[in-house]
This record gives C-alpha cells, sequence and structure tokens, in this order.
C-alpha cells in the first residue's frame, strides 16, 4: 500500500505555526491572569518545543512586555520567576537584553519584585550567562541592599553575594568584591563564600519607619545633599547646624522628624550608601503620583454638578409604602428631565437628614419632596433650596422624636430576640466540654481537706491527672510507662479497696507525658513521639489508634489537648518544633496544622476553650498565643512581662475569652483577656513585691484547675505547686480564698494567712499574707498524728464529681491523693 512522504521538519514547523498563535494569544490576553498562569506552569517546556530561534522570537519578546504593566506587580514578579528558565535554554545571546530589565527590578516599587529580581540574576550568574564585568556591576547595585529594612531582600542580596564569591577567583574576591562589601560590614570578613555569615557580620538595617518617610520626601534630592554636608562636616571634626546654615534650614523640620522615627548618625551613613536605589524608589513613585493625577483628576470622592454641561437624570424611589399625591401649595413643579414627575414619598427621619421640607398631603399620611433640586445649569440651587426652608415644624420634630424612639425601641427588642436565638442555639450543641466547666459542682462548694484516698499504684511521678467529662472517671499518666484509670464513687464506699479499675502498660515502658480525655476517647503522648488512642469502652481502656512522630522533622510531643466540635472526637497536640497539629480521629490524615515560630521559644502548655472557638498555647520564653479553630489563623500574640516560661494555660470558667496562666516566677496566677492583651486579676502567694517583673522567688504553680457552679456562676480555682500547697481562689469573692491542704511545714508551725484585694497599675491583685505563727501546743500523750500532706511537689490538680465532689492531687514521688 503506497503512502505519502512525511518531511518531520516540515510537519514540526506546521505544529510549531499551530501552538505558536495559541500561545500568541495566551501572552497577549488582556486578564492578567492568563498570563500568570502559562509563565509560571510550563514556560520552559514551551521554549524546548519552539526551539531557541521561536523561543526568542515568541515566548521572551511576549514575556517582556510583562515589565510595562505598572499596576500589577504579580504579573512583573511571575517574570523574574520564570525568565531563568527561557534563558538557560535559549543561552548567553539573552544576556545582553536582560541586563537591564533586571537592573530595573532591582528598583521595583514592590519590594517582592525586587526579592524575585535577585533570585533571578542569582539563577543566572549560577547558570554561567553574565560575563564577569557584568556580574560586577550589578554586585555594586545589589551590595547596598544588604541595609535594607525588608528581611527577604536582605537575604536574596547575601545569598547572590555568595554565589559571586563563589564564582569568582581569589583575586577578584578579596580585590574587588571585598572592597564592595566593606561599607557594609561590622568586620572584614574571611570566607563571603557564606550567607549566613554574611547576614551575620553585615550593618544594623535602616529603620522601616526611617526607610518609608525618606523615599515620600518631595525633596529627596536636597535631603541626600544635606546629608553630604553633615557627612563632610564630621569628618573636619564639626556638626552641621540647621537651624544657623541658611541653605539648610528648611531640612530642619524633615531631620526632627526622622530623628524621632528613630534615624541616627549611622542611619545617616546607610542612607548614602543606599541613595542611587532611593532616588530610583522616589522617581518610581513620583510618576505614579503623576499619573494618577492625570486619570483622576479629583480624589476626594466629589462630584461637583456645576463643572458638568449636561443635566444630570434624578432618579426616586419610594422608602416607604405611603401612597403619594400631588402638593399641597398647587404649584406646578419644572421636571429637568423628559420622564413623567414622580413625587417621592418619605420617611420623616429620611426629611430631617436629608433637610427636606415637609408637606402635608389632605389624608396627612404621605410627605412628597420637590424633584426640582437642581438648577438650570445642573448645579444644586442652594436660593431655591433656602427659600422653602428645611428646619421642620414642633409639631413635625415631635412626631419625628416618636417615631425615632418608637424605632429604637423595635431594635432593642430584635436584638433581644436574637440574642436568645443565639443563647439556645448555643445551648442546644452537644458539646462534651460542657460539663469540664461545672462538673456539676453545687453553688458555693468548699472542700475540707479531708483524706478520702491514698492510692500509690504508680512507681515514677505522675505527669497528667484528667478528668473524663460526664462520667465519674478520671485518669492518671506517668513516667512509668502506665495510664490508669479510677472511679471516684468508689472512693466513698468503705468496703471497697481504693485501687484504679484498670492499668494500660502497652506503651513498651516509655513515660508517658501528656494525657488529654473527650467523654470517650484518651490521647496520650509518650516522652519519644509515640501516641496512641484509647477507647473508654465498658470502663474499660482499648487501644484504638496510634500514630508515630517523626523526631528527625517534627521533634517530639510537648502537650495535648481535646477539642471540643460537633463534628467528632478531635485532639490537638504539639511538638518541640512549633507545630500544632489537629488529629481528626474519623481520619488517618492531618486535620490542620497550626505553625508556631520557635523565635518565641518552645510551646509548653496548651489549652481549649469550652466551646471549641479558640486554642491557645504558651512558651518557654513567656509568649502567649491564641488561634481561632474555625478559620485556623493565629490572632492574638503577646509575651509575658516577665518573659519567663508558662507553665500552664486553663480557659476561665464564666468568661469566654479568658483564661489562666501559671508561670515559672514568684507563685504567680493570672486572668488574661485574648482580646485585648490585658490582665485583668493576679493571684499572687510569694514574699515578692505584687506584679514583679524580677525571679525574686522560684515557687511557682505546676497545676491549675477552674470550676464554676451552673446554678449561679460563681467559680474558683484550685492551685497547686512547688510548695506543696494547694490553694482554693474564690473567683466571685477573693477575701474567702484559702490554703486547702497546707505543706508539713504550715502543720508545725501553725501559720494563719489572710487575702486581700490590692488594685497595682490597674490590676485587681490578691495578695497571700501570713500573720505570726501562734504558738504551738504541747503535743498530747499517746499516739502521734500522721500529716495527710503530700512530701513532694504537687504537679497536678483535678476536681471531680462522683456522688460529691471530690478533689484529686498527685505529686513528683507518684502518690494520687482523693480529698473531699
Amino acid at each position: 500500500m503506497w503512502t505519502p512522504h512525511v518531511d518531520y521538519d516540515t510537519e514540526l514547523n506546521n505544529l510549531q505555526e499551530s501552538f505558536q498563535k495559541i500561545v500568541t494569544s495566551l501572552l497577549t490576553d488582556p486578564d492578567n491572569h492568563v498570563k500568570r498562569g502559562l509563565v509560571e506552569n510550563g514556560i520552559s517546556q514551551l521554549c524546548i518545543f519552539f526551539g531557541k530561534q521561536r523561543a526568542n522570537d515568541v515566548i521572551l519578546s511576549h514575556m517582556i512586555t510583562f515589565l510595562n504593566d505598572k499596576t500589577d506587580h504579580q504579573l512583573r514578579s511571575s517574570f523574574f520567576k520564570a525568565i531563568v528558565g527561557v534563558a538557560a535554554y535559549i543561552g548567553w545571546t539573552c544576556s545582553t537584553l536582560l541586563k537591564p530589565l533586571l537592573q530595573q527590578g532591582l528598583s521595583d516599587p514592590e519590594e517582592y519584585v525586587i526579592v524575585n529580581a535577585i533570585d533571578a540574576i542569582s539563577g543566572l550568574a549560577q547558570l554561567g550567562l553574565f560575563q564577569k564585568p557584568t556580574l560586577f556591576e550589578v554586585v555594586n547595585e545589589v551590595a547596598p541592599l544588604l541595609v535594607h529594612p525588608n528581611s527577604w531582600i536582605r537575604m536574596s542580596a547575601a545569598r547572590f553575594l555568595s554565589i559571586c564569591a563563589r564564582l569568582f577567583n581569589a583575586a577578584d574576591v578579596y580585590g574587588r568584591l571585598a572592597k564592595i562589601l566593606k561599607p557594609f560590614l561590622k568586620k572584614q570578613i574571611i570566607s563571603m563564600e557564606s550567607e549566613f555569615l554574611l547576614l551575620y557580620l553585615a550593618l544594623e538595617p535602616i529603620p522601616r519607619p526611617v526607610f518609608d518617610s525618606i523615599v515620600r520626601l518631595p525633596k529627596l534630592k536636597e535631603f541626600l545633599d544635606t546629608l553630604e554636608k553633615r557627612k563632610i562636616a564630621r569628618a573636619s571634626g564639626r556638626e552641621l547646624d540647621l537651624s544657623n546654615t541658611e541653605a539648610v534650614a528648611p531640612m530642619k523640620n524633615i531631620f526632627g522628624r526622622l530623628v524621632a522615627e528613630g534615624m541616627t548618625k549611622q542611619t545617616e551613613m546607610l542612607v548614602l550608601l543606599l541613595k542611587d536605589h532611593l532616588k530610583k524608589l522616589h522617581g518610581h513613585r513620583e510618576a505614579t503620583v503623576a499619573q494618577k493625577k492625570i486619570t483622576l483628576t479629583d480624589l476626594s470622592g466629589v462630584l461637583n454638578l456645576n463643572l458638568m454641561k449636561m443635566l444630570v437624570p434624578v432618579y426616586s424611589a419610594d422608602l416607604c409604602s405611603f401612597s403619594s399625591t400631588k402638593p399641597s401649595n398647587g404649584q406646578k413643579e419644572k421636571p429637568i428631565v423628559s420622564a413623567p414627575e414622580t413625587p417621592i414619598v418619605m420617611n420623616r427621619e429620611w426629611e430631617k437628614m436629608l433637610g427636606v421640607q415637609h408637606r402635608r398631603t389632605d389624608d396627612e399620611e404621605g410627605i412628597a419632596i420637590a424633584t426640582d433640586v437642581t438648577s438650570e445649569e445642573g448645579g444644586f440651587n442652594d436660593s431655591e433650596i433656602s427659600s422653602k426652608g428645611t428646619l421642620l415644624s414642633m409639631e413635625d420634630s415631635v412626631l419625628s422624636d416618636s417615631l425615632i424612639s418608637s424605632h429604637h425601641q423595635r431594635l432593642q427588642e430584635y436584638i433581644s430576640l436574637k440574642s436568645a436565638e443565639y443563647r439556645s442555639t448555643m445551648d442546644s450543641f452537644d458539646l462534651s466540654s460542657r460539663s469540664l466547666a461545672s462538673r456539676n459542682i453545687p453553688s458555693k462548694w468548699r472542700p475540707k481537706a479531708v483524706l478520702v484516698a491514698h492510692l500509690q499504684e504508680h512507681s515514677k511521678a505522675v505527669n497528667r491527672l484528667v478528668c473524663i467529662p460526664d462520667t465519674s472517671f478520671f485518669a492518671s499518666a506517668s513516667s512509668d510507662g502506665t495510664v490508669k484509670l479510677f472511679d471516684a464513687i468508689r472512693f466513698e464506699a468503705n468496703t471497697v479497696a481504693n485501687r484504679s479499675r484498670q492499668t494500660y502498660d502497652r506503651c513498651n515502658g516509655d513515660p508517658v507525658t501528656s494525657l488529654a480525655a473527650s467523654k470517650d476517647k484518651l490521647l496520650l503522648a509518650t516522652e519519644k513521639g509515640h501516641m496512641q488512642v484509647l477507647s473508654l469502652e465498658n470502663s474499660r481502656l482499648i487501644m484504638s489508634q496510634s500514630r508515630q512522630l517523626d523526631e528527625n522533622n517534627e521533634g517530639g510531643t510537648v502537650d495535648v489537648s481535646y477539642c471540643p466540635s460537633n463534628h467528632g472526637n478531635i485532639f490537638a497536640y504539639a511538638t518541640a518544633f512549633g507545630d500544632i497539629i489537629g488529629w481528626d480521629l474519623r481520619t488517618p490524615d492531618v486535620a490542620w496544622r497550626l505553625k508556631h515560630s520557635l523565635r518565641d521559644g518552645v510551646i509548653t502548655c496548651l489549652c481549649n476553650s469550652y466551646d471549641g472557638f479558640w486554642l491557645g498555647s504558651g512558651s518557654c520564653d513567656g509568649t502567649y498565643e491564641c488561634w481561632d479553630l474555625r478559620f485556623h489563623i493565629n490572632v492574638v500574640h503577646f509575651k509575658h512581662p516577665t518573659g519567663c516560661r508558662i507553665r500552664k494555660i486553663v480557659a476561665h470558667p464564666s468568661h469566654s475569652s479568658w483564661f489562666i496562666s501559671s508561670v515559672q516566677a514568684n507563685n504567680e496566677i493570672s486572668i488574661w483577656d485574648w482580646e485585648s492583651k490585658t490582665r485583668q486579676q493576679a493571684f499572687w502567694s510569694s514574699n515578692a513585691p505584687l506584679l514583679s517583673q524580677s525571679q525574686v522567688s522560684n515557687q511557682m504553680t505546676l497545676g491549675l484547675s477552674a470550676t464554676m457552679s451552673p446554678s449561679d456562676s460563681s467559680g474558683f480555682l484550685l492551685s497547686c505547686g512547688t510548695d506543696q500547697r494547694v490553694r482554693y481562689w474564690d473567683l466571685s469573692d477573693s477575701t474567702q480564698s484559702y490554703v486547702l491542704i497546707p505543706n508539713q511545714d504550715d502543720a508545725t508551725n501553725q501559720v494563719t494567712r489572710i487575702y486581700s484585694e490590692k488594685l497595682v497599675d490597674g490590676t485587681r491583685v490578691v495578695q497571700e499574707s501570713t500573720s505570726k505563727p501562734r504558738a504551738a501546743s504541747p503535743p498530747a500523750i499517746g499516739l502521734e498524728e500522721i500529716n495527710p500532706a503530700h512530701r513532694d511537689i504537687i504537679n497536678n490538680i483535678i476536681a471531680v464529681k462522683g456522688s460529691q465532689p471530690f478533689v484529686v492531687t498527685s505529686s513528683m514521688d507518684g502518690i494520687i491523693k482523693v480529698w473531699k
């Protein structure tokens, strides 16, 4: 069978021509998103398909036009992102064409574009597309950017300079490159091949407020000339007086403002080093302002109708359902448009706001406004409006006030209705965490520190105590690698031995450092990053899921927390590398991931709100952060005044935006508001001065448990710590606070503690003070009474509910005690 001869080159040429039309239409599309989509996704492959000649004529020639769009910085940025791949295929022949374009990118008004331009130059330099003279020319422009206020620009500049140091020979590096970089470095550098060393030795950058103010100066050239004169004057050992020198006197106010923003003599020197870059930015800004003046002659938002040569049509619409009637004065009104005259029926409140004369109808229900509100020239006729009158009569004023009062009353009723609907909706949510705040504790319950159970089942320190919501169970996690389940109801029957219901020991002996619980699930985390989900079935703990963290990429687990949700069991866990990860037990994947910056310290604790809307964290550097779990964004970030390690965070039992925290100093407990970032109240049981910012006392609070009574919304706070005491803080009446469980020394010295409230720097501080110890009574003859207090640091405390409330404490020696 005969087949026609097919020429490969001819067919390829035909295919390239057909694709050329498509690509050209996309590169010239009026929508910039189309251009960016093509350039940022596979433009290098298109170059290979077209060949060098067509890639240069079609792709590169059209991409260069992207830089002409001064309004879309993302389009300009896409050019610099893609140019390395295109130039790598076309070769060194395009380097002459690209050099001025890349230099133009170094002075782009958008700093994001500057970063991409420097990165593009770095990529082209590594490919060897720039000759040595061109590289040194670019180095002279990039080196001053080491003192730019933008950290991304500084990093990109250091990366480019380190690449050049690796490309040049030793003579060029130490003879020319070192000389260029010397004004921008604190010390002489030996190895310029390390970008991190360049950044470390670079001078402090120009402060951002100073940089922005200088760029906006209308007389930048005169300002830079003044800086030069001041530099010359300092070199001769004197200071240029701005007030006495006529040539520079107008700069006095400018210098005063810049000094207030942080400009120093060192900053002046840096500005002179960066003056060429500043001049280019200033030129771009002046051109942009001039262009705006041409396109928008009036930016005030007010249209002057008197300047228009044509009449403006007036359109009207009924603002209420009243029927319209003819004006009562019988005068024929003069319309300014050909449309039939339509009187506007207007509410009296609108009349009062717009200054329109009220005119009665026959049935005194409608209010008509004349449509002749413009003069024949098209502008507003102020004299005509004033002659008709704009003030309401006394009767109309009374009617208007009554209508306003009626509307305000209806508005308040509507707000109350919606608030009731919102409360009803929130109460209908089946959130297991609702019981976390109340625990069904009776009103005004005050424990009496009667020891009910002494549990010595753990062989090492107890790291966590957690309550299981809506049950009488609680669980403990220990460094001995076990999790134990207890039932509070068992502690009330004298015939039953006080012991745990179950011991879970399938952790390979690894210390269990964290534990969190929902009403039917427990999440434990070990010291080696192994996590297990335990299901509570028929009062037994059964492992249902597990997960192992990568210690090299994620680090170990520092804390876990339960996130209340209507969508199932979701737990959050924080890693040593700053990740806060949401684990939805219904799926094996990560539900969400939040990123904490390690510059603010390693996360030490987590806390969830009772409604599940926010998650808070504390760090070892005293940083508080709050994330909105509905949108998974960081909404609050602030630091404790002392900068001490945050030991514990719990949600406030009655205020949704408040939280309670303890820090590693002065036995301090504070109530903070996420919204205002302010301290609302503090509980101070240290001998240090109130709210002292120096760590005078090493005592600290390690365990917190906030609880409220659902009947009267009264709440209390239980705390424990290194002083081996358990305190009861009354949140409604702070003077009723007391030491619930004293330590061994208190029982011997019989110290009396008094609680008073003071106002310190706008914060209510509840201070614990001690009175002189009473004279100890002689010991009674007979058996010595055993002190039930803990003999080691108390690190956890919770309140649980069996048939009556209990307080459960644990200590570093592995002892768990139950009190009532």
